[in-house]
């Protein structure tokens, strides 16, 4: 019936936005992780620390930027396309790259080159006045 292909094409469309939407967190949450600990070399052992299996490994074995150079060399194949497509993360050498790249981007600076004022009645204001909390240095 025609409701019934609708309601099997929404649900083809929902998958795919979901399918679309999952790296796309997975990335939101790296650069979450170094907004928080404001530390590029931190958050990269963060992330290296998942594919190596110890903190330890991740800091004393692994060349970051000799990973990425090797990673983007074997991105270009298509045999490494091909693996990409069936994965359900996202490669660690993209999240890595992403990562560094948003680290040293606008956005980033921005986040802490700024103040944000609370108005009356927010949380942290005891009375009806503003707070002013100015972020970076």
């Amino acid at each position: 019936s025609a409701v019934a292909n609708g309601e099997e094409a929404l649900g083809s469309r929902l998958i795919g936005m979901l399918e679309e939407w999952h790296p796309n967190s997975e990335f939101t949450a790296d650069r979450a992780g170094v907004i928080a600990c404001q530390s590029i070399d931190a958050a990269s052992v963060a992330l290296l620390t998942g594919l190596v299996g110890s903190r330890e490994s991740a800091i004393h074995h692994v060349d970051v930027d000799d990973y990425i150079s090797t990673h983007e060399a074997a991105a270009a194949s298509p045999a490494f396309q091909r693996a990409v497509r069936g994965m359900s993360h996202p490669p660690f050498g993209i999240r890595l790259k992403l990562l560094r790249e948003y680290y040293h981007s606008e956005a980033y600076s921005r986040i802490f080159n700024q103040a944000i004022v609370l108005g009356p009645g927010s949380a942290w204001g005891e009375d009806d006045s503003e707070v002013e909390i100015v972020l970076g240095g």
